[in-house]
């Protein structure tokens, strides 16, 4: 039998997310779902088998594996179906609060949790338009949580929450962790290299990743160019490395694809270059300054509410080659200023960024909502 109320013990929260895969969204579910403990007793949800159930149940987390992809959503009585499965996984899980990590999979787990008086919060991680949000029930959840400030402003959605992001930050990798990432890639060891992460889409901005190799080669660097990251929509790679081949540089790049372990591939860089045309956070950049590496990035998006210009990174604008060539530049032969930038971005996340920061903001969300008598009452 479940509690009374979620005051009589630590809160059990569901946090939902589409199994598939494993990318910088369900990053920061795990990293919350470690960190939320014991003051709250995390449910890895599952919406569908995949990489998600495979790497929460290695990292030791109780998780759920749904059968979203069993329901045929634009079907009423599918719909209806599927809110009578999601209510009898609360009931049985004693659920305390429903937590959404996109609002894709928000609208039955919205009803359903309304439906059995248990408060619900949806994460807003990506742009969406306010008719989409909409009609995924985001007006009946409790509170909705934006990633960053840019993102709610960008969408004007009225009381939504603001929830930085957070990553897990070890030990800084030192020259052993580098020569293996190298080693792994077939980078040569005393190579200049500049490292781009991200799906390879045009709003990543590879292109311009490319161009500023150019024009680091052209000032006399042996500068390497490493992209981490698949092409989701197989139209995009081939255009890259044409273009590679008309700056002259394709001997200089590397192509990884997909990989699961990118940001154990993150110690081979000596830059980050986050060049992107739209970035509602920027999760890269703080998984590289937690790491040590300095990063160079458009200034865009939620980008410029982690990284204080010349001082823990550099910003400049979207497709500003001469600007990016320049930060990357002075960082690969200034040394002072390189470990300046670089203690400083590493600092930045420790302040700010962390999984246990995280954790700690939404727990008070959590909170409000838990402790509310009015379990219906929008949050501000």
């Amino acid at each position: 039998m479940c509690p009374m109320t979620p005051t009589e013990h630590h809160p059990k929260v569901a946090l939902v997310a589409r199994g598939e895969r494993v990318a910088g969204g369900e990053m920061s579910l795990l990293g919350l779902a470690h960190s939320l403990p014991p003051l709250v007793l995390p449910l890895v949800w599952a919406t569908e088998p995949g990489e998600l159930v495979e790497v929460a149940r290695a990292q030791g987390l109780e998780v759920h594996e749904g059968r979203w992809d069993m329901f045929d959503k634009r079907r009423p009585w599918e719909f209806v179906r599927l809110v009578a499965e999601i209510r009898g996984e609360i009931r049985r899980r004693c659920i305390d609060l429903v937590h959404v990590n996109s609002p894709v999979e928000a609208s039955a787990f919205v009803v359903a949790a309304r439906l059995s008086r248990v408060p619900v919060v949806v994460h807003v991680r990506i742009r969406y338009d306010r008719a989409f949000l909409r009609r995924q029930a985001l007006s009946w959840a409790n509170a909705v949580v934006f990633n960053s400030q840019a993102l709610k402003d960008e969408i004007g959605w009225p009381g939504g929450r603001v929830v930085h992001n957070g990553v897990r930050v070890g030990d800084r990798p030192g020259a052993a962790e580098k020569s293996q990432a190298r080693a792994e890639l077939g980078i040569p060891q005393n190579a200049l290299v500049v490292a781009q992460f991200g799906q390879i889409i045009p709003r990543k901005a590879v292109d311009t990743g490319l161009r500023v190799l150019a024009a680091l080669v052209e000032r006399g660097t042996d500068a390497r160019f490493l992209a981490v990251g698949e092409d989701p929509n197989g139209d995009t790679l081939d255009q890259l490395k044409q273009l590679a081949h008309e700056l002259g540089v394709e001997d200089r790049v590397t192509f990884t694809g997909y990989r699961r372990n990118a940001t154990a591939l993150m110690p081979a860089a000596d830059v980050v270059l986050f060049p992107s045309r739209e970035e509602a956070f920027g999760r890269v950049a703080i998984e590289s300054m937690a790491q040590g590496v300095p990063v160079v990035a458009a200034r865009v998006g939620g980008v410029v509410e982690i990284i204080e210009h010349d001082h823990s990174g550099f910003l400049a604008p979207v497709d500003d080659v001469a600007a990016m060539t320049d930060a990357v530049y002075r960082l690969l032969v200034e040394p002072p200023l390189y470990e300046r930038i670089r203690k400083a971005g590493r600092e930045r996340v420790m302040a700010a960024f962390t999984d246990e920061v995280h954790a700690q903001r939404m727990r008070a969300v959590y909170r409000d909502l838990l402790g509310s008598p009015q379990p219906g009452a929008q949050a501000t």
